[in-house]
């Protein structure tokens, strides 16, 4: 998180291709977040997590 909050450019892999975007922090309620996830995923997220906290990466439009 603290690298986000640095530096917010960040890289992903997307379907084996390398895509660039911005990453931010939504520090609001997780729990509400994951009333959309499948019901058993967002039971083991709460299971398994300690603090949950979610990133939203805005990637930059494709290149033709």
């Amino acid at each position: 998180m603290r690298n986000i909050v640095d530096n917010p450019n960040v890289r992903v892999k997307v379907n084996g291709r390398w895509r660039k975007g911005v990453a931010y922090l939504m520090l609001d309620d997780p729990i509400a977040r994951q009333r959309d996830l499948d019901p058993f995923n967002a039971r083991l997220v709460r299971l398994f997590g300690t603090e949950l906290t979610t990133v939203r990466i805005d990637l930059d439009p494709e290149k033709e």
